[in-house]
């Protein structure tokens, strides 16, 4: 995976966020609501996937590491 973020990196994208694993539409679509509304607030990448990796553990139905440790970010 990393390959393929270095890729977009060296394309001149700032930042990626990729998943280590398959994480399923449905999960990945609630988790990026979650990321972007962090991301508005804080306009950091490294605290918004952070914040939003917590509310996923804290949260019963998500809190398998599955759903939200696949998440990586990588910057320039």
């Amino acid at each position: 995976m990393q390959g393929m973020a270095r890729g977009f990196l060296v394309s001149g994208v700032n930042n990626v966020i990729a998943t280590l694993w398959p994480i399923s539409d449905k999960v990945s679509a609630e988790f990026m609501l979650s990321f972007y509304r962090y991301l508005g607030d804080s306009k950091d990448y490294a605290k918004a996937l952070q914040q939003t990796q917590i509310e996923f553990a804290s949260n019963p139905r998500y809190r398998h590491p599955f759903y939200w440790a696949a998440y990586t970010h990588y910057a320039k």
